[in-house]
Protein backbone atom coordinates (compact mmCIF):
# COMPACT_ATOMS: atom_id res chain seq x y z
CA UNK A 1 0.00 0.00 0.00
CA UNK A 2 1.13 3.51 -1.00
CA UNK A 3 1.34 6.59 1.30
CA UNK A 4 -1.23 8.30 -0.46
CA UNK A 5 -4.15 5.33 -0.33
CA UNK A 6 -2.65 4.96 3.30
CA UNK A 7 -3.44 8.63 3.99
CA UNK A 8 -6.61 8.56 2.91
CA UNK A 9 -7.95 5.65 4.64
CA UNK A 10 -6.79 7.59 7.30
CA UNK A 11 -9.13 10.47 6.95
CA UNK A 12 -12.04 7.80 6.65
CA UNK A 13 -11.34 5.92 9.13
CA UNK A 14 -10.99 9.40 11.65
CA UNK A 15 -14.13 10.61 10.11
CA UNK A 16 -15.85 7.36 11.25
CA UNK A 17 -14.46 7.46 14.73
CA UNK A 18 -16.31 10.60 15.12
CA UNK A 19 -19.33 9.85 13.52
CA UNK A 20 -19.39 6.44 15.85
CA UNK A 21 -18.50 8.78 19.31
CA UNK A 22 -21.14 11.49 18.05
CA UNK A 23 -23.79 8.60 17.78
CA UNK A 24 -22.77 7.01 21.08
CA UNK A 25 -22.90 10.21 22.88
CA UNK A 26 -26.60 10.85 21.39
CA UNK A 27 -27.49 7.49 21.82
CA UNK A 28 -25.79 6.92 25.13
CA UNK A 29 -24.31 3.78 24.34
CA UNK A 30 -20.74 2.56 26.06
CA UNK A 31 -20.37 0.26 23.56
CA UNK A 32 -20.37 2.93 20.94
CA UNK A 33 -17.62 4.53 22.11
CA UNK A 34 -15.28 1.64 22.83
CA UNK A 35 -16.17 0.99 19.05
CA UNK A 36 -14.43 4.18 18.64
CA UNK A 37 -11.82 3.79 20.48
CA UNK A 38 -10.97 0.72 18.95
CA UNK A 39 -11.32 2.17 15.17
CA UNK A 40 -9.34 4.81 16.43
CA UNK A 41 -6.13 2.67 17.29
CA UNK A 42 -6.57 0.45 14.80
CA UNK A 43 -6.30 3.74 11.95
CA UNK A 44 -3.29 4.73 14.26
CA UNK A 45 -1.95 0.96 13.56
CA UNK A 46 -2.41 1.38 10.09
CA UNK A 47 -1.03 5.01 9.78
CA UNK A 48 2.12 3.85 11.43
CA UNK A 49 2.58 0.72 9.53
CA UNK A 50 2.27 2.57 6.02
CA UNK A 51 2.78 6.15 5.99
CA UNK A 52 6.62 5.55 5.42
CA UNK A 53 9.01 6.01 3.00
CA UNK A 54 9.48 3.00 0.81
CA UNK A 55 13.15 3.60 0.57
CA UNK A 56 14.24 4.95 3.92
CA UNK A 57 11.76 3.88 6.28
CA UNK A 58 11.39 7.71 7.46
CA UNK A 59 7.85 8.64 8.67
CA UNK A 60 5.59 11.02 6.81
CA UNK A 61 4.55 14.51 8.80
CA UNK A 62 0.65 13.12 8.88
CA UNK A 63 -0.23 16.97 9.00
CA UNK A 64 2.01 18.15 6.17
CA UNK A 65 0.62 17.95 2.47
CA UNK A 66 0.80 14.60 1.20
CA UNK A 67 5.25 14.72 0.12
CA UNK A 68 6.21 13.82 -3.90
CA UNK A 69 9.97 13.14 -2.26
CA UNK A 70 10.95 12.10 0.86
CA UNK A 71 12.03 14.43 3.03
CA UNK A 72 15.19 12.41 4.78
CA UNK A 73 16.59 10.60 1.66
CA UNK A 74 14.97 12.83 -1.27
CA UNK A 75 14.09 9.71 -3.33
CA UNK A 76 10.72 10.39 -5.43
CA UNK A 77 8.11 8.52 -2.73
CA UNK A 78 5.66 6.83 -5.68
CA UNK A 79 7.73 5.14 -8.36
Amino acid sequence: MNHKLSRRIFNIGLLAAVAVALLGGIFMKVWLLWCCVGLLILNLMQQNAFDRCPHCGEWFNPRAAEPDFCPKCGKKVDE
